[in-house]
């Protein structure tokens, strides 16, 4: 497949190079004003992993033009900021085609109906297809000039409509992560991606290591049993809000189990305070040293928010989210529910 693979941070390049090293021809993109993150691959088109998926891959182009990114790319991975969905849109309008595809990783929730407006907005010739995973498919992060591939997700939510399930870049993804779950609901992969309550709650709940300038490790020092226990509060109203949408009810606990427990992740029977707190490759996740940080602005606000704009369109309460958001809304000074993403049925 020729491949464009949208965003140059950790993620983005840890996917460039899982792509790249099935054999796959992968360009990187990113925003212009991100330019300096794609300069060194510019002099050498060569992206270094280390980690689960060693070697030197090489690129076969590296852009901040959107004209350029889409120009010979058969598929479109978008591995970005979520609130980049709608500005993507903008940019990509006047060169999308309709046999190109679209997939999302991960989009959050309705990063794929957002990404979709934006087109229509913005003059888009056509609608290209999209598929749409509830997680990034990888765990990455920077090792000095690499990126380290640090585990593999398996079993995962895509939103994949029939006719598209054939195709070469979602057969890739089965077979590099499967089994996969497929659904034809647009909302419900958002739904499932297992990082928003985790990261907003645990986040909120640690304010003085957020202000307090010292590196700390999310998941070690970052968690007790009592976060653990305001986590499971918020994950138990995102799954009663995946009944009352008529979709498949997913635990955190099943999900965690099902994407890593061939690496060492604890049972859904020994606890979810057990299972993040001791799985080996959480082991280093650094905290947030701002509230600017994305477990902030991408999860809270493209996770946690429409999460509960969808939960009241529905009839349902939600005190235990409606408080994260209240409480983020609090520290960041913003309006949290008013700016966040909203979704209608």
């Amino acid at each position: 497949m020729k491949v464009t693979v949208c965003g140059a941070g950790p993620a983005g390049l840890g996917m460039a190079a899982s792509l790249s090293s099935s054999g796959h021809a992968v360009k990187l993109y990113e925003f212009p004003e991100y330019e300096a993150k794609i300069a060194p691959f510019r002099a050498v088109p060569v992206l270094r992993s280390v980690g689960r998926v060693p070697g030197d891959w090489p690129l076969t182009g590296v852009t901040a033009d959107p004209a350029e990114a889409l120009r010979d790319a058969e598929v479109v991975f978008v591995v970005m900021h979520a609130a980049a969905h709608k500005r993507l849109g903008a940019l990509f309008a006047p060169y999308v085609r309709a046999t190109q595809l679209f997939v999302l990783c991960p989009g959050y929730v309705g990063g794929g109906v957002e990404l979709t407006a934006a087109l229509t907005q913005n003059g888009a010739p056509c609608l290209p297809p999209y598929a749409e995973v509830s997680s990034l498919p990888i765990t990455a992060n920077m090792s000095g000039s690499a990126v380290e591939i640090k585990a593999w997700k398996h079993g995962f939510s895509v939103f994949c409509p029939q006719n598209l399930r054939t195709h070469p870049a979602v057969a890739w993804l089965e077979e590099q992560h499967g089994p996969l779950s497929y659904t034809e609901s647009p909302i419900e992969p958002g739904l499932n991606e297992i990082n928003i309550v985790v990261h907003c709650v645990t986040t909120l709940l640690n304010p003085s290591r957020v202000d307090g300038g010292a590196p700390w490790t999310f998941y070690r020092e970052g968690l007790s049993p009592s976060v653990v226990r305001v986590i499971e509060a918020v994950d138990a109203e995102r799954v009663a809000l995946e009944r009352a949408l008529g979709l498949t009810p997913r635990r955190l606990t099943d999900m965690l189990w099902q994407f890593y427990g061939d690496q060492g992740m604890a049972r859904p029977e020994d606890g979810l305070y057990k299972q993040l707190s001791t799985f080996e490759s959480f082991a280093t996740v650094p905290g947030p040293l701002s509230w600017e940080h994305r477990f902030i602005s991408e999860d809270l606000r493209c996770g946690i928010v429409p999460m509960y704009h969808l939960g009241r369109q529905k009839g349902l309460d939600m005190p235990a989210t409606r408080a994260v958001i209240a409480l983020a809304s609090a520290y960041t000074g913003r309006d949290e529910m008013s700016e966040g993403r909203r979704v209608k049925l």
